[in-house]
């Protein structure tokens, strides 16, 4: 959040101090005569954090798609590897399969809107828009990095499982399909 919004005052605290539900911005509270300069420094610090256009290197999938189509799907790996970057300190934003449907492919990024990514998550999506896929793999042609983490995918919107297009595309991003991944074969990094 860039910018503050000022909790509600009361309009009676029942003949006491409410000193559990703080901070209320009300003339009964004890640091009433500093809130002047503590809201010109919010307005200041709201201002600056609202300037300019945010850059994230990574687009992380939100994993909708395997959710929809296999029961007992994994969210948690998406949000396990969420943590994971978050705790080493990198930025990311999460994307769904209509903004990387949108996104132009540029010097090695993905551009949405205003936005620019180097790197594409795909966690744990064993199940992916056929088009989204496609775009991956577009993306990883044009230089882009493209990671999975957890399952690959396995299944899309053309034909579900057992699509030699979607194992194809798998095989040239990751170097294997996702039924070589089940049977145990491990990846290596795999570069256009």
């Amino acid at each position: 959040g860039n910018l503050i919004c000022m909790h509600g005052l009361y309009y009676t605290t029942h003949g006491g101090w409410w000193e559990w539900a703080p901070p209320d911005f009300h003339y009964r509270m004890p640091y009433w005569p500093h809130m002047k300069k503590w809201l010109e420094y919010g307005e200041r610090l709201s201002y600056l954090m609202s300037q300019g256009t945010h850059v994230s290197d990574i687009a992380l999938m939100y994993p909708t798609e395997p959710m929809q189509a296999f029961p007992g799907s994994r969210p948690s790996v998406s949000f396990a590897t969420a943590k994971t970057l978050s705790n080493a300190g990198l930025d990311y934003d999460f994307m769904d399969y209509r903004s990387l449907l949108k996104s132009e492919i540029s010097g090695k990024s993905l551009k949405v809107s205003d936005m620019s990514y180097k790197v594409l998550i795909l966690p744990d999506m064993k199940a992916m828009h056929h088009e989204a896929l496609q775009q991956a793999l577009n993306f990883y042609r044009k230089g882009g990095i493209v990671v999975a983490t957890g399952a690959l995918p396995i299944a899309s919107t053309r034909k579900g499982s057992n699509d030699p297009q979607v194992d194809a595309i798998v095989k040239e991003i990751f170097g294997l399909t996702a039924k070589e991944q089940e049977m145990g074969k491990r990846a290596a990094v795999h570069r256009n």
